[in-house]
């Protein structure tokens, strides 16, 4: 399927963003599929994959908000529900000889609800399912047309919050609102019982995807192309003529289409490409646990210098411990043999000492 689809480039991303979602914790949140290959000024086609709502209701109603930049949208009719859309206002461009001046903004898919009392009561129930089961799987398919301006309104200038560079790609965000209701009714779609479930959730940066809240945003992966030059097809012009690429923000930043653009070739490139992007991981990991383990032996090191200077401060405290206990030792015992024994004592400190006789007499001045 994507022999002669994407070129290296966008191969060596998706291959990243494989080992990423293999990285990552399984969920069953509502995608686009596939949600890369999108080139700015060309066609894509992709699906919404519906994959559960909530448990014992049946989802009934989805509303895709397409994101500022995609000039056309077509919706995938499915048997049993139908589809309505709303437009936005974009500065007016020529396409295949026609004006146009608007762009989709939401579609939505409704399971059909026949009977005069809907939708609380569907009349086609139980024949018709009306809807579908939080158990099994449901995909809308969309072949849109991406324009070459992401991230802001055209129309006004302002930014958007729908586009965002997120794992290093450039990703628009188009936020699902699924509607759930009671089983054969349709009471659930005008949210009456506060059970839709908002997939709005946007990120950006290195964030994670699955923690977005509320829920996450399903997206797409967009990659500039020669198909957007000064002046393109939407008859937006940039402020320097000549420039390639799409545009991105209000800045109206010109991001370049990738050199190594070429189309793949075969099954066994594409291995080839995933193969060195996987290579290149597990280098870039390698070159990080060494990193990481050059810190332990050092953090080793230093435990081990550290050691040994506390183990000499101990031992010379210790010493300094011993010798003051027994100099402590000494002065209690000279103190004790001062008091119980004082002219003995006294005697041993001054032997000449007189006062240890008895008998002593004081040696007056002799008379002449």
């Amino acid at each position: 399927l994507l022999q002669g689809y994407l070129p290296r480039f966008a191969m060596a991303s998706l291959a990243s963003t494989i080992l990423l979602a293999l990285l990552a914790p399984c969920s069953g949140h509502i995608t686009l599929n596939p949600n890369y290959g999108a080139f700015a000024g060309n066609y894509f086609m992709t699906s919404l994959k519906v994959p559960h709502g909530v448990s014992g209701y049946f989802t009934t109603k989805v509303t895709l908000n397409v994101p500022n930049g995609i000039l056309s949208a077509v919706p995938e009719a499915k048997p049993g529900w139908t589809i309505s859309e709303t437009t936005r206002s974009i500065p007016p461009y020529v396409s295949h000889g026609t004006t146009v001046s608007t762009a989709p903004a939401t579609i939505t898919w409704t399971a059909d609800c026949q009977g005069t009392g809907a939708p609380a009561v569907c009349t086609n129930y139980p024949a018709d399912p009306i809807g579908l089961d939080s158990d099994h799987l449901l995909e809308f398919g969309v072949q849109v047309k991406l324009g070459c301006d992401f991230g802001i309104d055209t129309l006004t200038g302002t930014a958007t919050t729908d586009a965002s560079i997120w794992m290093d790609e450039y990703t628009i965000w188009w936020g699902v609102e699924q509607y759930v209701s009671t089983q054969g009714t349709n009471d659930g779609n005008t949210n009456a019982n506060g059970l839709m479930i908002p997939w709005t959730g946007i990120v950006s940066g290195t964030e994670s995807w699955s923690m977005a809240q509320p829920n996450p945003s399903a997206y797409t992966f967009v990659y500039s192309s020669a198909s957007c030059t000064d002046p393109d097809s939407t008859g937006t012009s940039t402020s320097g003529a000549g420039q390639v690429g799409m545009r991105w923000g209000s800045g109206q930043a010109v991001i370049a289409p990738d050199a190594d653009d070429t189309p793949v070739v075969n099954t066994g490139q594409v291995k080839s490409i995933v193969a060195e992007a996987s290579l290149t991981y597990y280098e870039e990991s390698g070159a990080s646990m060494s990193e990481l383990e050059k810190q332990v032996e050092d953090l080793k090191q230093d435990y081990k210098e550290y050691t040994g200077e506390i183990k000499a401060a101990f031992a010379l405290a210790l010493f300094a411990s011993v010798l003051g206990a027994l100099l402590a030792g000494a002065m209690i015992g000279i103190f004790a043999w001062r008091m119980s024994s004082p002219q003995e004592f006294a005697h041993a400190l001054l032997p000449d000492y007189e006062g240890s006789s008895a008998t002593a007499t004081p040696v007056g001045p002799s008379k002449l």
